[in-house]
């Protein structure tokens, strides 16, 4: 079949026309799809560090994405953005989950919730200032869990300096030409005086330690030197120990510089031709219970006394017969003196 000239005109014009209509539709087609681009986000949901969700959202904020995935958060939760961003393509959205954990500083614990892990990071999210030479339980780089109790000790040190007594030696040196057992001071004893300087640590504001750093001696002790009889007197004779503790009834234990072995005998003031209450004693005092002659070459008057069987007494008189290891024992009575006797004794010398 021959065609003419216009039926070729008529096929082009209908090809022509299908192209226009198949343009039309891939524009719209293309259109449609820039729009949809342009309207969605593609964004990474992260929740409380479980594995993370990637959509394809037409929503427009942060908020909205996360009531969309269910994803609620807690009082003390965090987020890394606003909830009122405008989502961005490619976005993360991550979620941190808070937890409970106690923290002890200063000898107070509290509690506190955070959203941090390592154990510095917590602390320093609770407002906690730390440096190196503090002290921390458990190790600042560790991962807590939830209700774990931190420790942190506030460790400082600082350098002070003091003035301080410094005490004075003391030596005793003999001298024979003192009876036994007398001693003498014959160089008083004088504190010195130094500056020190100490480095001081201290843990939550208690002293742990100090080191000393410097010294200067200010004023130098001066040693106290005192002499020591050795003697022999006629007291020695009589001795028989030095320095002690002697038990009693009512006053426990006594400390005693010696004791001498004496024969005791007993009188009275009528014995002596007095009413009682009435007589006086060689240093003036009233002869009483209590009251004791003695040879003054042996034990000197004024000298306390506990005496076996007979108690607390002074030495407070003398006699013509006593003399040596006598001694006399006065009583308030005539017939207390007499039932006394004559006895054997052990005279404690007390401290």
């Amino acid at each position: 079949m021959i065609f003419g000239r216009e039926d070729r005109k008529i096929k082009l014009s209908l090809s022509a026309k299908k192209a226009v209509i198949i343009g039309a539709v891939v524009a719209v087609v293309i259109a449609a799809c820039v729009t949809l681009d342009a309207l969605s986000a593609r964004v990474t949901v992260r929740n409380g560090g479980s594995l993370e969700t990637e959509i394809l959202t037409f929503k427009g904020t942060v908020g909205e994405v996360l009531e969309q995935q269910g994803i609620e958060l807690g009082e003390h939760d965090k987020l890394n953005c606003e909830k009122s961003d405008r989502l961005r393509d490619n976005m993360t959205i991550e979620v941190y989950r808070a937890m409970q954990v106690y923290i002890t500083a200063g000898g107070e614990t509290k509690a506190v919730y955070t959203t941090k892990r390592v154990v510095e990071d917590i602390l320093a999210d609770a407002g906690y200032e730390c440096t190196d030479q503090d002290s921390i339980t458990p190790k600042r780089t560790k991962i807590a869990k939830a209700d774990t109790n931190i420790i942190l000790v506030k460790n400082t040190t600082e350098v002070v300096t003091e003035t301080e007594e410094t005490p004075y030696a003391t030596t005793e040196k003999a001298n024979a030409s003192l009876a036994k057992g007398i001693k003498k001071v014959v160089q008083k004893g004088v504190c010195g005086q130094s500056e020190k300087t100490y480095r001081i640590s201290y843990a939550d504001g208690v002293e742990t330690g100090r080191e000393l750093i410097n010294e200067t001696v200010i004023t130098a002790p001066v040693e106290e030197i005192t002499e020591v009889g050795t003697k022999a007197t006629k007291a020695d004779s009589y001795t028989i120990a030095y320095a002690g503790t002697v038990a009693t009834s009512r006053s426990g234990e006594l400390s005693y510089s010696r004791v001498l072995s004496c024969v005791a005998t007993a009188y009275d003031a009528v014995s002596c031709g007095y009413a009682p209450g009435t007589a006086r004693t060689a240093t003036g005092a009233i002869a009483q219970y209590g009251v004791v002659a003695v040879d003054p070459t042996v034990i000197p008057l004024g000298t306390r006394l506990y005496i076996d069987g007979y108690g607390y007494a002074v030495a407070a008189d003398t006699g013509g017969a006593i003399k040596g290891n006598k001694i006399d024992l006065c009583f308030n009575t005539r017939s207390e003196s007499l039932q006394y006797g004559r006895r054997n004794v052990n005279v404690y010398v007390l401290n």
